[in-house]
């Protein structure tokens, strides 16, 4: 997991400097790190209940995402509603 944490560490810390050094040409750079997703990648997790729940109890809201949900995030960005005065900037858990 170290090297997992680590690497998304960096894809956060990447898009911050890319977005400051883009952002003043108009350039909008943005990130989605999702946490755990219902995917056929992750179904050794889903379906194993004792993993499923050590991963649930590290989630806030003690549920894993679906795919659905990651990708209206993305149609969000990629969209003329996230103008540089309406985007939020950080983290949501």
């Amino acid at each position: 997991m170290s090297a997992y944490n680590a690497a998304k560490g960096a894809v956060t810390n990447l898009t911050r400097s890319l977005a400051l050094e883009l952002g003043g040409q108009g350039v909008r750079v943005n990130a989605v790190c999702p946490g755990l997703t219902a995917t056929e990648h992750t179904a050794s997790v889903v379906n194993d209940p004792s993993l499923l729940r050590q991963f649930q109890n590290r989630i806030p809201q003690g549920r894993i995402a679906r795919p659905e949900e990651i990708a209206s995030v993305i149609a969000f960005l990629a969209s003329d509603e996230a103008s540089p005065n309406s985007t939020p900037t950080g983290n949501v858990q």
